[in-house]
């Protein structure tokens, strides 16, 4: 399933430059828990999506925060069921 969050670039507003976005999606490529359908905002904190807001760079603030069944703390889009509910 294709991630709902959307952004307005190829590179999304909360990194700060390209290269720290391909780097994220380098480690993506590697990682073991799944994006619950939020992209990059699974990798996001509540700390850090709050000053994206205050930055006006969250460009998606409907995305919320809970612990998986690692215990890792994740971002989601709540409207979508994932695999591990």
């Amino acid at each position: 399933m294709v991630p709902k969050v959307r952004f307005s670039s190829a590179t999304p507003l909360c990194f700060e430059s390209r290269a720290q976005y391909k780097a994220w999606r380098e480690a993506a490529k590697i990682s073991s828990h799944t994006t619950l359908h939020a992209g990059v905002c699974t990798d996001c904190t509540p700390e850090y999506q709050a000053q994206m807001k205050a930055e006006r760079r969250c460009e998606n603030p409907h995305v919320k925060f809970r612990t998986n069944q690692e215990g890792i703390l994740v971002g989601y889009v709540d409207s979508y069921k994932t695999e591990d509910e």
